[in-house]
């Protein structure tokens, strides 16, 4: 199969499945007691980190960590708009796929053998 053919479409699946979970997110903020129970989990120090590492952080850093969609949900509870979310999370969706299919076609132990 075609590399970059396998890698986009992971990418795309990834990508569409992001912004469900982001619009529902959203959703989900506005609803009646859950907004009022992430107003009080708006902490200071909630809101520093995000403003620290922004969207960009978040989803490349954040992601590799904890996986997508948490960070997703994470954002827009504090308030990131979804706008502000499209365009990272394709750029972290291409560079995820092609670090997984290097870990798949070359073999995990491989690749630790190199560092």
């Amino acid at each position: 199969m075609n590399v970059w053919l396998l890698v986009s479409i992971v990418a795309t699946a990834s990508y569409a499945e992001g912004i469900l979970v982001t619009l529902l997110a959203g959703r989900l903020t506005n609803a009646g007691f859950v907004g009022h129970w992430l107003e009080r989990l708006r902490t200071p120090k909630a809101v520093a980190l995000a403003e620290k590492w922004g969207t960009w952080g978040g989803l490349f850093l954040g992601a590799a960590v904890v996986g997508q969609e948490p960070i997703l949900i994470a954002l827009r509870c504090l308030g990131v708009h979804s706008r502000r979310i499209w365009l990272p999370l394709a750029f972290s969706n291409l560079v995820f796929s092609a670090v997984y299919y290097v870990i798949v076609s070359e073999g995990w132990d491989h690749l630790s053998s190199l560092f």
